[in-house]
Formats: structure tokens, sequence, C-alpha cells
């Protein structure tokens, strides 16, 4: 066995195992872009096992329960949930935080764990052969042991893996975008329900025909978090590989223009010139997430689309169990072969939960939308199920409460615990 040394990842830690890590990021500067973000249980788990979770509790809110409402008339449709209920329940709280708090937080943790972070390096090209070898625009070779592919739903670590298979992978819209802002509290000044919710720290989902919103406060209840998920019906096969663009306010009017007057105020406090909109893309599985001394995590292996909020999650339990696979096991082909049998079809399945709640949330009034409301009202007893998953006792058990970690330390079969390294 050829021990390894020196992990070379493109687009994003593994430097806890003692490793040599070079990061290969192609911005300039890590930035301020985007909003907030949710952490279920199963990643904050993961976080506290790492050391992380202490600092990014410093810029988390707690959300102290969730709301769905009507769109049209803010009807709550069904009881309330619980979500500080979570943390004895699964061991671990869930969390939503700002995007750009929880980066601080990791490029700091990387830096003082004497991570060679590189920004501004674009990759041109990987080693034909998935060695460790990647070349840069600027015709510099970086070589190392292992490369890990983090570099998001346009990978150009997944685009080479493709090729090698001989597979078609482009991207498949799936016919939504979703708006994303940040509202200042002060906005909602002349609103008092949004900013009683928003003081009480409830997350709340409006649901309506082919769309949805989903509001909570982050930044110590300073700014009211809102993705607006609607029809992408401007979307274009020239657009398929965009991943953000600046929103038009006049469009995001139009759609909710038969939407709640709360639903309206909401978007009436939204800077036009803040307005970001996100085309929601998918792409087919893959056969395999590793060839060689390459693999691949994160959005580039398997991207998720935010019905189910596991983007974040997901890849931080593929980095996790990643890790720990590189440090226990007895060679690279073990190690990426624990790290796929743990996480693919795991990835996977949710990833197709995802496309179920989608349905489940977006339909127009009628018999269904009606038998959906009439089973989120009815009570909660044995074998009642929610139909929107995200919300679903049984589905928050397989996703929330399954740990990855312990799943991969058996599998693994001698594994030094994470504590003591």
């Amino acid at each position: 066995m050829t021990p390894i040394k020196h992990i070379i990842i493109i687009g994003a830690v593994l430097r806890h195992h003692g490793y040599r890590v070079t990061i290969l990021e192609q911005a300039a500067a890590l930035s301020e872009v985007g909003a907030g973000i949710q952490l279920a249980p199963n990643a904050t788990r993961i976080l506290k096992k790492f050391g992380l979770l202490d600092p990014i509790l410093e810029y988390a809110n707690f959300p102290s329960g969730t709301i769905v409402r009507r769109y049209d008339n803010d009807e709550e449709i069904g009881p309330r949930g619980h979500t500080l209920s979570h943390l004895s329940r699964f061991q671990a709280p869930m969390l939503v935080i700002h995007r750009s708090d929880l980066q601080r937080v990791l490029v700091q943790t990387a830096l003082e764990a004497e991570v060679n972070l590189r920004t501004g390096v674009k990759v041109e090209n990987i080693d034909p052969h998935f060695a460790a070898v990647v070349t840069l625009t600027s015709g510099e070779k970086v070589e190392g042991d292992v490369l890990v592919g983090a570099d998001g739903i346009k990978s150009l670590t997944r685009a080479k893996m493709a090729l090698f298979f001989g597979i078609q992978d482009e991207i498949c819209p799936t016919g939504d975008a979703a708006y994303r802002a940040a509202i200042p509290r002060a906005k909602l000044a002349s609103h008092p329900n949004l900013l009683l919710e928003l003081d009480q720290r409830l997350s709340t989902r409006w649901i309506g025909p082919h769309g949805h919103i989903m509001a909570y406060p982050i930044r110590g209840n300073t700014l009211y978090n809102v993705v607006m998920v609607h029809a992408n019906n401007g979307g274009s096969n020239d657009e398929k590989g965009l991943w953000t663009r600046k929103g038009q306010i006049q469009d995001l009017l139009s759609f909710y223009k038969d939407w709640s007057p709360t639903v309206l105020h909401l978007a009436s406090c939204i800077e036009p010139n803040e307005l970001l909109e996100w085309p929601l893309n998918e792409r087919p599985n893959l056969p395999t997430w590793s060839i060689n001394r390459t693999c691949l995590l994160g959005d580039a292996c398997h991207p998720m689309l935010p019905y189910v909020a596991q983007g974040a999650a997901q890849a931080i339990e593929d980095a996790g169990v990643l890790g720990l696979c590189l440090f226990a096991a007895k060679d690279v082909d073990g190690a990426f072969s624990v790290y796929e049998y743990v996480r693919k079809q795991r990835a996977e399945v949710i990833q197709g939960s995802a496309t179920t709640v989608r349905k489940i949330l977006h339909l127009e009034d009628g018999p269904e939308q009606q038998d959906r409301d009439d089973r989120m009202r009815a009570p909660r007893v044995a074998g009642w199920k929610h139909p929107d998953l995200w919300a679903d006792p049984e589905f928050q058990n397989a996703v929330w409460g399954h740990d990855v970690m312990t799943q991969a330390e058996n599998c693994l079969g001698r594994v030094r615990p994470l504590e003591h390294l």
C-alpha cells in the first residue's frame, strides 16, 4: 500500500485526519454570495463530531417551529411542527444559517489546520487515467495521492468521468426556478404578522399552484431569508448551465399576483437589485462516483433540489464519510468502495424524494390538493404519514436519524475514534 499524503480538492475537510490538503477554488475571493441555508440533524451531528458545531452555533438560528400556509389566504394547513424537539429526538439540532457565515467558519477552520487554499485558480484538465493530477489554465500541474472533485453541478471532474463511461450526462431542467432574497427586519415593520413570525423564529412555507415559498429568520432575527420557487417560464436550453442570474422583480410579482396579500407584501420588501434567481436543474445518476485515484463529492455526484432541504447536509455526509474512509481503509480502492457503499444509494434515494415533494407542494387547486391538505390536517396517530416528506416522521427518522459515520465505522471494522485524533 502506498500511503496517502496529499489530497487535492477541486472546488471546496480532510485535514482533520492529518493529511496534507490542497483546495483549488476558481473564485478569486470567497464573498458574501447567497442567503440562508438549513442544516438538518444528520448534518449537525457530523459537524459536532469534527468540532465545527460550536463555532457555527455562534452564527446560527434555532427555528422554534414550522408552519404550512395556503397560498391565497394564509390559512394554516394542519398543526405546527416543533423543530426544537429534534435535539432530543436525534441528538443533534436543526439549524438555519447564512451561507457566508457557514463558509467563513469552514474556511477559517481549514486555514487554522494549515490547509493550502488556493483561490483564483481554474482547473483546465484532469489526468485521463484519473490519477490525482490536474492541470490549471496557467499550465501548472498539481499532483497528489487522491483527487476529490467537489466542483458542483457543472463539475469538470464529473464530465470527464461521464466521457470515460461513454454516457450522456446533460443537465436536466426541472421546469422550476427559485428566487432568493434576504430581507432586513426593519422592512417588515409595517406587517406585524410577518414580524411576529420572524421574532418567534418560525419557518413558514406557503404552498400553491406550481410554486411554494419558504421563509425563516437568520443572523439573530435581523434578516428574513426567503426562497420563492416558481415555474421557470423564461428558461431555455441556453440557460441550462446557469447557476444563478439576476432576478426580475416584475416577473416575480407576475407569478405570485394571485397569492395572499402577505406574500405580495413580502415580495414588495425585496430590493430589486438584490434579487437572485436560481434555475433548478437535475442530472442523471452516475454508475460510480470514483475511478482510480479520483472521486466526486456533493453536487458533483448528486445535485440536490431544495424541496427536502438536504443539499448541504448530503455534501457534509459525503465529506465526513470520505475523510473517515481515507483515514481507516487499507488503500484508496477500499476507501472509495466503502464511501460509495455508505453514500451513493442513500444520496440518490434522497434526490428522488425531492422530486416527489416538488409534485406534492405544487398541486393546482382541485381534488388532489384537497386530499393533500386533508392529510396534512389529519390527527398525528400511529401510521400517519405527512404528504410533505420533509415534515413526515418516518422520512425524518430515515434521513435525519441515520448516522452515516457509525455505518461507515462498522463497514471499515477498525477505526480510531475521531475525538482522539
